[in-house]
């Protein structure tokens, strides 16, 4: 057991020579200043020496004393010091630390306690080896002064001997050598960048001190040699002057993986586009109130009968189903919802509607739907009979569950106090159709891609290429799109490059250049169409009215040669890794309805979805309304033909 403690020792500091050389060879990325710092240093021992099978000196008048065996002796003590440092390279530096080092040991055995108090001055020369720009190794030899050399002396109860204290231990040597090493960590404490500046470094060492002490008997099996091996945990405080700044080492940048898609069928020239837009058939009402709020265009008697629903504000599109246009068109047609169900009730005699309140009290929940009811009946002429009103708690699709985030409960508060209005006359609720001049379709966008978006805080590209130069970003999603119209100006075709930069959650750039090339579509401006469908709240499956509309009237659309793009969006409530996931099950769950629709029908078309979650940048609302998070729920399809 002795030879086997003594080489553990011999294997630790192995282990930190093997982990200073291999820090001195891996020093990278952010690296430590260099320059001269100088400090104090401090921290506890716990001391373990082997020792010996060694015969001391008799205690006087006990005979005994000599002849118990005291190895295996341990104890914990303190140490402190002083430590002047040089870190003359970014990889490598030179410590010399002077210490006062207490190595006391102990050991009771068979009633006895024998106490040997060593202590030491130390000197102490230690090579740093930087593993990056904080954490490094040290390792060197050392040099010990004997100071303290006495020992303490308890017998057991059975013996007729007086206790001794602070006796002299026989034949300690007046110098010892040995060999340190450990691990450290800088902890700037001020601007690193600034001179001086101060630095907290905790370490953790060992230390091995070697034949402290000769054998009192000159006996070939006792003289093994007395040698302490200590482990040490502790912190330094020092003061660095000079050294530049802590730059990063010119090495270049690693790469960013990621891919760009240019449009699968070409850069479409602007074109007429239909767009369906779906009714969200939900009146919200702010708390305190039973009028229904401003913000719904209310019309005069006079006003309802021309009301015409194609006669909504029409906008210029600008491209993508993100575009502000889009989003003012489509609260324009969801504030004008009453107008719209009135107007489709006047013309449908048969058609009856329920409007169902809800709110935590039976009478705020039916004054609400009663108000609605008021309004379409005076302003349309809608006969009382044919509007049923009742009440409800909480809706059937309420927002929000037990789980809802309590920063998010406000929110799902404001969703739930709401009209709903049902009827068994779809046409009531069927999307409402514009025709908007000037749009550039989805299918002409430019995609980029990041793979690995789990390592990367954020991003931004360069497109350049034909005299066009434009820094776009920076981004956190992992999918983007970009203008090809734009890109591509009034070129026929192009040939570009995309640099993309990204920043690492760890602090380090990466950047990767890829080409491509763009052509414009050879055909003229055709019209295209998009619709729009709504999910409930955390649902990705659409509703039996919506897959009724996919069905019927989206897929006979599609052909043979059409490219079909789905875009699925969320909300903001909720965390973002889950709104990603969820878009992305909205439009998944949009495209296997229309392909197993046009299957049916006997045509292959292209599918190419999209899940753009929660991000603000690419939400088709703001998410400050009620209506505006619910219109967020939604999948944009966009039909193309080859």
């Amino acid at each position: 057991m002795k030879t086997t403690r003594r080489n553990a020792g011999a294997g630790i500091l192995a282990a930190l020579l093997m982990m200073a050389g291999r820090g001195t060879m891996n020093a990278q990325a952010n690296e430590p200043q260099t320059g001269f710092r100088i400090g104090l240093l401090g921290g506890l021992n716990h001391n373990y020496v082997e020792a010996p099978a060694q015969r001391f000196i008799n205690y006087p008048d006990d005979p005994l004393f000599a002849e118990q065996d005291y190895s295996r002796m341990n104890g914990n003590t303190a140490f402190g010091g002083i430590i002047g440092e040089y870190v003359f390279t970014q990889s490598l530096g030179l410590q010399l630390r002077g210490t006062y080092d207490d190595r006391t040991v102990s050991k009771t055995a068979n009633g006895r306690s024998f106490t040997p108090h060593l202590s030491y001055c130390d000197i102490e020369l230690g090579f740093r080896a930087n593993v990056d720009q904080y954490f490094h190794v040290m390792l060197g030899p050392s040099a010990h002064i004997n100071v303290t050399k006495k020992f303490d002396y308890s017998p057991d109860g059975s013996e007729n001997v007086a206790a001794a204290s602070g006796m002299e231990l026989q034949n300690v040597k007046g110098s010892a050598y040995g060999i340190w090493g450990g691990f450290a960590y800088d902890i700037p404490i001020a601007n690193p960048n600034e001179s001086p500046r101060w630095y907290l470094t905790p370490f953790v060492e060992g230390s091995y001190v070697i034949d402290q002490k000769g054998a009192d008997v000159a006996q070939s099996d006792l003289n093994r040699k007395w040698s302490t091996l200590t482990a040490r945990a502790g912190f330094r405080m020092e003061l660095g002057f000079g050294g530049g700044a802590e730059t990063a080492m010119q090495a270049p940048a690693p790469a960013v993986d990621f891919t760009v898609q240019p449009p699968v069928l070409g850069v479409a020239r602007p074109a007429e586009r239909v767009e369906h837009l779906p009714l969200r058939n939900y009146i919200f009402f702010t708390a305190g109130s039973t009028n229904i709020p401003a913000r719904y265009l209310q019309l005069t008697p006079g006003e309802a009968e021309t009301y015409n629903e194609h006669s909504l504000p029409e906008s210029v599109g600008t491209g993508g189903a993100a575009s502000t246009a889009l989003a003012d068109r489509q609260m324009q047609v969801y504030h004008n919802v009453l107008n719209v169900v009135g107007s489709r009730m006047a013309k449908n005699p048969s058609a009856h509607i329920v409007l169902t309140g809800s709110a935590p009290e039976q009478a705020v929940g039916l004054q609400m739907a009663q108000h609605v009811k008021t309004y379409l009946a005076e302003t349309f002429g809608i006969a009382p009979e044919r509007i049923e009103t009742n009440w409800r708690t909480r809706p059937e699709h309420a927002s929000g569950t037990a789980l809802t985030a309590r920063e998010d409960r406000a929110l799902v508060a404001e969703e739930n106090l709401r009209v709903e209005i049902r009827s068994d006359a779809q046409d009531l609720l069927a999307p409402v159709e514009l025709h908007m001049p000037q749009a550039v379709p989805v299918s002409s966008d430019l995609w980029i891609n990041i793979r690995g978006m789990a390592s990367i805080e954020r991003w931004s590209v360069l497109i350049e290429g034909n005299g066009y130069s434009r820094t776009y970003g920076p981004f956190t999603v992992q999918e983007k799109a970009f203008n090809a119209n734009e890109i591509l100006g009034r070129l026929a075709a192009g040939h570009y490059s995309a640099t993309v930069t990204a920043t690492a959650r760890d602090g380090q750039l990466a950047t990767s250049t890829h080409s491509f090339d763009l052509k414009r579509r050879n055909t003229e401006a055709t019209t295209h169409g998009a619709q729009t469908i709504l999910f409930e709240f955390d649902d990705s499956k659409t509703s039996r009215m919506y897959e009724t509309f996919l069905r019927k009237e989206v897929a006979p659309q599609i052909t043979t040669e059409s490219v079909v793009y789905i875009q699925g969006y969320s909300d903001i409530i909720g965390s973002s890794r889950h709104n990603t996931v969820l878009s992305m099950q909205r439009a998944d769950n949009t495209e296997q309805i229309l392909k197993e629709e046009t299957k049916k029908l006997g045509r292959d078309a292209l599918f190419v979805s999209y899940g753009f979650g929660e991000d603000e940048m690419e939400s088709p609302q703001e998410n400050d309304t009620p209506e505006g998070r619910y219109y967020n729920r939604m999948v944009v399809i966009e039909i193309e033909s080859k």
